[in-house]
């Protein structure tokens, strides 16, 4: 008897998906709800639940986390508070998919067709530079992600990097027979980081990191030296409000490029996709 109660309460839960159950409980004016979390861990809302309910004498919730149910006791007043909050704590996340092109291109073009952070459509004006050769896409990456969680992507490759070197020979400027070294390896590439979250009137607030690592030889000497390369890194951090579908331009640095002034920039696009 009391396994055939058990499973009816399993049964229960299973052909209750996403519905409340409030049951008046008497005397006490406390409510009875059973609820079934569909888009998050149930303990997670139960987490949020519990600091709104801390004000509600009597109110309890306990969680299921094998059927990622919800039961609950509280007052009968806080009944539709509860409800709404819990509405908003399971709805679908969307889902966004982000475009960054990193481009570099002649400083003085640029500056003619007034391509800047102000830009209504700044891939437009892009595709009107590189029609003239002006400037030059070096990456174009594509991410997606649940709203308000991280996504990254990494174009490169883990590289040996010397760290050490030491040889029985007088002349340790040179390495050669006997000579013993030490490597790790190391990443060097472009990694792009972002954390989109959809705002009010379907907007896009985004966190991005765009992080661009190479080889230096510079410092180091001829072929076979000791003194290892380094690794230079140049990293951009921002936070963007976007519009959905729209792109904006993310201001860089200036270098020089066969003899000529060169800017390096970054657009970004971000879409909310909708749900099927």
């Amino acid at each position: 008897m009391p396994r055939l109660f058990a499973l009816l309460i399993v049964l229960l839960c299973l052909t209750s998906v996403n519905q409340l159950h409030a049951q008046d409980v008497g005397a006490s004016d406390r409510v009875e709800m059973m609820y079934v979390v569909r888009n998050a861990p149930a303990s997670d809302v139960a987490k949020t639940l519990e600091k709104f309910l801390a004000e509600a004498r009597g109110a309890e919730v306990v969680v299921d986390p094998q059927s990622n149910v919800l039961l609950m006791r509280a007052p009968a007043g806080a009944i539709e508070r509860i409800k709404g909050i819990l509405k908003e704590l399971d709805r679908s996340p969307s889902m966004v998919a982000v475009e960054v092109w990193l481009v570099i291109g002649d400083a003085d073009a640029i500056k003619a067709v007034n391509l800047s952070a102000e830009s209504d459509d700044p891939l437009k004006q892009l595709e009107a530079l590189q029609s003239k050769g002006q400037t030059k896409v070096i990456n174009h990456l594509r991410l997606s992600t649940l709203d308000n969680q991280p996504s990254f992507m990494q174009i490169g490759e883990r590289t040996p990097m010397l760290r050490a070197a030491s040889s029985a020979s007088s002349d340790r400027s040179r390495l050669g027979a006997g000579t013993s070294r030490s490597y790790s390896y190391e990443s060097i590439g472009t990694l792009v980081k972002v954390t989109p979250r959809v705002i009010e009137d379907r907007a896009i607030a985004m966190e991005i990191q765009i992080e661009k690592s190479r080889h230096d030889h510079r410092e180091a000497g001829e072929e076979g030296s000791s003194v290892p390369p380094v690794i230079v890194t140049s990293t951009f951090e921002s936070t963007i409000r976007l519009a959905d579908g729209k792109a904006t331009l993310l201001t860089g640095g200036t270098s020089s490029e066969n003899g000529n002034a060169a800017v390096s920039f970054a657009i970004v696009r971000a879409t909310i996709l909708e749900q099927q």
